[in-house]
C-alpha cells in the first residue's frame, strides 16, 4: 500500500520534546496560579477570620462588660470595693483581659487590678489614674462631655481598650454620671491565634493547592491533553500514511470538533490516497511493461540504439546488437565518443566529420528548430571499412526535455544495411539481366529467327578472324579492318541489335583515327571487338533458350536474303515519305551456298544502303524530287562466271558531283569511267556522317568483297534515271544452275 514519507527520527523527538515541554509549562503555569490563588484566599480567609474573631471577641467582651456595669455601677456608689473587686475580677476570666481600672467622674482609678499575661493572676494595679496622654488617647471626657456608651480603642497593634460609662440609676435622679470602667485587652494571643490559623490555614491550603494541581492536572490530561495526544498520535499516523486508523474523541467539546475535522481530512486523504495508489500501481505498472518492453526490444532487435549528450559520450543504455554492429566490446562503447566510434573507419572526408560535430553541437541545447535546420548535415548512411564492407543506416532523432522544451540529448538508431544493399544489387544486376535479356528476345523476334541466326554466325565469324589476325600480327590496317567492321554494323543496324551496333560503330571511329594519322589504339580496339562477341554471345544464349539450338545445315535462297534486306530499309523509307513501288528479283540458281549467300548478302546490304541514301533519302532532304522506290536485282550464269546485277530507280550521281569528288581529292577528272572514284576509299557524296553512310565504305567494301572472291564490278549511273552495279563472281561459289525464277 502507498506509504507517506514518515517524519525522521529527529523531527519526531522533537515534536515529543515540543510536548513534553508544553504539558510542563502548562502544569506549572496552572499549579503556580492555583497556588497563588489559594495562598491569596488563604490569606484573606485568614485576614477575615481573624477580623471577625476580634470583631466576636469585643462583642463578648462587650457582653461581659454590659453585664457587669449595674454591679460595677452599685459598687462604685456604695464604695464597696470589696464587691466591685469580685465583681471586675471576673473580667480576667477572659485570657486577653490585662488591665480593669473603675475610674471616677473625676479620673481618678477607684479600683483597679491587672496581671502582666494570661497566666499570671491579677493584681492591684500600681498605676491608679490615668495619665493625661493617655486619657486623651483614650479618648476619655473627663472634663468634657460624658461617655454614653461603650467604645472600643485600640492603643497599639496588640492592645485594646474598652471604656464604659458607670451609671447609677435612682428614684430621685434615674440617670446619674459616677464613673468609667477601663478594661485593657491584649490582642497578642489572638493575633498568635489568628497566625497560627493563618499558618495552617497556608499548609493547608497548600495541600490543598497541590491536590487541585494534582487534580488539575490529572483533569489537564484527560480533557486537554489526552485529547491533544489522541490528535497528535493520529496526526503522526496520517503523516507516518497511515489512513486506517480513526482519529476519534467522545467529547463534545471544541477539541472532538477538531478531531472530527481531522477525521474528515484523514479520510479524504485515504481515499484519495488509496485512489492515487491505484493510479501509481497502474502506470508503475505500465511503465514496467513499457520498461519490459524497451528491455526485450533492446535485446531482440537488430539494430543498434544509443544515446548521447553534448559531450558525446554513450549513455550505458545500449542495445545488444550494437556491439555486433559496430564489432566492438560493451566496455569499449560505453563511455566512449560516439563520433570515433562510428565514423572509426567510415568513408567520410575530415571535412564531412567536422560538419557532423558542428551540426550536433547545433542541435544539442536548443530547441527542435535547431533539429530541424542541422539535420540535413547528419549523414544517413555510411560505408565503413577500407573496402567498404558494411553500409549502415543512421536514423537520427533528438529527445526533447518536458521541462525545457529543448533538445538535452540525442538518439541514433544503426542497421546494417550490407545483405541489403547486397540483395538490392543482386536484383538491380537480375532485373537488368532479365531486361536485357527480354530486350534481346524482342530484338530476335522483330529481326526474325533465321536472320538472326545468320547474321550472328557472319558476325562472329568477321570478328573472330580479326580478333585472330589482331593476336598474330599484333595489330591491323584500316584497309583491312573497316570494310569488315562496316559491314558487320550493317548487318547489325539492319536487324535492329543496337548495342552490338553501337560497339561497332565505335570500333569504326577508332579505325578511322588511323587513317587520318593517328596511332592506333590497339588495345582499345580489341576490347571493343571482344565486348562485341561477348554481347554476340549474349543473343546467341537467347536465342537458344527461347528458340533452342538451330541446326546450320540448311538451304539458302535469294528470295529470303532480298527480303531481309528490305527490311532493314522499308522503315527509312515510310519516315521519309517513300513508297515501295516495285523490287524485282531474277535468280537463276535454285540454292546458293552459305559462302555463296553471306557474300550474296552482304553485297546486297551495302547495294541497297547506298541507293536508299544516294539516290532516295539524300536527294530529297536536298529538295529534288524523288520518286517511288525501286529496285532490281538479277543473277545469272554467264559461262564460267556469275553475273550480278543491282540496279535502283532513284536520283542517281550527277557529272557535278563526280567533278566536285575529282577536285576534292585532287585528281584529274577521269571522262571514260568517272565512276571509278566511287570504289575507292573513304570517298563519299552524302554531306555528313551517319551510322548509315558519310564514310566512303559502301562500294569500296562492295569492290573489296567481290575482289577478294576473284571478281570484278563496274557502276553505270546516269542523273535522274538510278545507279547500277554490274558484277561478276566465279559461279563456283554460287551453287547449281537452275531455271531462271523471277519474282517481284
Amino acid at each position: 500500500m502507498f506509504k507517506c514519507k514518515k517524519p525522521k527520527g529527529g523531527k519526531a523527538k522533537t515534536i515529543r520534546k515540543i510536548m513534553i515541554t508544553l504539558r510542563t509549562k502548562i502544569t506549572i503555569i496552572v499549579s503556580l496560579v492555583t497556588g497563588v490563588l489559594m495562598v491569596g484566599a488563604a490569606s484573606y480567609e485568614a485576614h477575615h477570620l481573624i477580623e471577625q474573631g476580634q470583631s466576636l471577641e469585643r462583642e463578648n467582651q462587650a457582653v461581659q462588660i454590659a453585664n457587669i456595669l449595674p454591679s460595677v455601677s452599685d459598687g462604685l456608689w456604695d464604695f464597696d470595693e470589696v464587691r466591685t473587686e469580685s465583681v471586675i475580677r471576673g473580667l480576667f476570666d477572659a485570657r486577653a483581659t490585662r488591665r480593669v481600672q473603675v475610674i471616677d467622674p473625676t479620673g481618678a482609678v477607684y479600683l483597679g487590678l491587672a496581671r502582666e499575661s494570661a497566666e499570671a493572676p491579677a493584681a492591684v494595679d500600681t498605676q491608679p489614674r490615668l495619665t493625661r496622654d493617655e486619657a486623651r488617647q483614650a479618648q476619655v471626657p473627663w472634663n468634657e462631655t460624658r461617655l454614653q456608651t461603650l467604645k472600643f480603642v485600640q492603643m497599639d497593634p496588640t492592645r485594646w481598650q474598652a471604656l464604659a460609662p458607670l451609671w447609677h440609676h435612682s428614684a430621685r435622679e434615674p440617670q446619674k454620671f459616677i464613673g468609667h470602667l477601663l478594661v485593657e485587652y491584649s490582642t497578642e494571643e489572638s493575633v498568635a491565634r489568628s497566625e497560627n490559623m493563618l499558618y495552617r490555614l497556608l499548609i493547608g491550603g497548600f495541600f490543598i493547592a497541590l491536590l487541585t494541581v494534582i487534580l488539575l492536572s490529572i483533569a489537564l490530561q484527560y480533557f486537554v491533553l489526552k485529547p491533544v495526544n489522541i490528535l497528535m498520535h493520529g496526526t503522526q499516523a496520517i503523516a507516518a500514511g497511515n489512513f486506517e486508523e480513526p482519529v476519534g474523541l467522545r467529547t463534545n467539546d471544541e477539541m472532538a470538533i477538531l478531531a472530527r475535522s481531522f477525521e474528515t481530512m484523514r479520510v479524504t486523504l485515504r481515499d484519495f490516497t488509496y485512489k492515487l495508489q491505484d493510479l501509481v500501481n497502474l502506470r508503475t505498472a505500465q511503465l514496467e511493461e513499457e520498461k519490459r518492453k524497451i528491455q526485450n526490444i533492446l535485446i531482440h532487435i537488430n539494430e543498434g540504439i544509443l544515446t548521447f549528450g553534448s559531450d558525446f559520450r554513450i549513455d550505458a543504455e545500449i542495445s545488444d546488437q550494437l556491439s555486433r554492429i559496430l564489432q566492438e566490446s560493451p566496455e569499449t562503447i560505453v563511455g566512449g565518443h560516439v563520433l570515433d566510434l562510428v565514423f572509426r573507419t567510415a568513408q567520410l572526408s575530415a571535412n564531412t566529420r567536422d560538419e557532423v560535430k558542428a551540426s550536433l553541437f547545433s542541435i544539442i541545447g536548443e530547441d527542435l528548430l535547431g533539429f530541424e535546420v542541422n539535420s540535413v548535415h547528419l549523414p544517413g548512411e555510411i560505408t565503413r571499412g577500407p573496402d567498404g564492407a558494411q553500409i549502415l543506416d543512421l536514423d537520427w532523432m533528438p529527445i526533447v526535455d518536458a521541462s525545457s522544451g529543448l533538445v538535452s540529448r540525442m538518439m541514433l538508431t544503426l542497421r546494417d544495411i550490407t545483405e541489403k544493399r547486397n540483395m538490392e544489387r543482386q536484383m538491380q544486376e537480375t532485373q537488368k539481366a532479365h531486361e536485357l535479356f527480354m530486350r534481346r528476345v524482342s530484338d530476335i523476334v522483330q529481326a526474325g529467327v533465321g536472320r538472326t541466326d545468320k547474321a550472328l554466325d557472319d558476325a562472329e565469324l568477321r570478328i573472330n578472324g580479326l580478333l585472330d589476325r589482331l593476336r598474330a600480327a599484333g595489330s591491323l590496317t584500316h584497309q583491312e579492318s573497316f570494310p569488315i567492321l562496316h559491314t558487320v554494323k550493317g548487318n547489325m543496324r539492319s536487324l535492329g541489335f543496337e548495342p552490338l551496333t553501337e560497339n561497332i560503330h565505335l570500333a569504326e571511329e577508332l579505325i578511322l583515327q588511323q587513317r587520318s594519322g593517328k596511332t592506333l589504339d590497339q588495345e582499345r580496339l580489341r576490347t571493343l571487338l571482344e565486348s562485341f562477341r561477348r554481347e554476340s554471345a549474349a543473343y546467341r544464349n537467347t536465342l537458344e533458350r527461347v528458340w533452342g539450338k538451330r541446326s546450320h545445315q540448311r538451304h539458302h535462297f535469294v528470295f529470303a536474303t532480298v527480303d531481309q534486306v528490305l527490311l532493314e530499309i522499308r522503315e527509312d523509307l515510310q519516315k521519309a515519305g517513300i513508297t515501295i513501288q516495285r523490287l524485282d528479283v531474277q535468280d537463276g540458281f535454285v540454292q546458293w551456298s552459305a559462302q555463296g549467300m553471306s557474300l550474296l548478302s552482304d553485297i546486297l546490304l551495302h547495294a541497297l544502303a547506298n541507293s536508299l541514301d544516294h539516290g532516295y533519302l539524300k536527294p530529297k532532304a536536298r529538295g529534288q524530287t524523288v520518286g517511288p522506290f525501286v529496285f532490281h536485282m538479277e543473277a545469272q550464269p554467264v559461262d564460267a562466271n556469275v553475273r550480278l546485277v543491282i540496279r535502283d530507280g532513284g536520283c542517281g550521281i550527277g557529272m557535278e558531283a563526280l567533278r566536285a569528288l575529282y577536285q576534292q581529292r585532287g585528281r584529274p577528272f577521269h571522262e571514260q569511267d568517272p565512276l571509278r572514284i566511287l570504289f575507292e576509299s573513304s570517298v563519299s557524296t552524302a554531306g555528313e556522317v551517319t551510322t548509315r553512310s558519310g564514310r566512303g565504305v559502301g562500294l569500296f567494301a562492295v569492290q573489296d568483297l567481290v575482289q577478294k572472291h576473284g571478281g570484278e564490278v563496274t557502276a553505270r549511273s546516269t542523273e535522274g534515271q538510278g545507279f547500277e552495279l554490274d558484277i561478276l563472281l566465279p559461279r563456283a561459289i554460287m551453287g547449281q544452275e537452275s531455271r531462271t525464277i523471277n519474282a517481284a
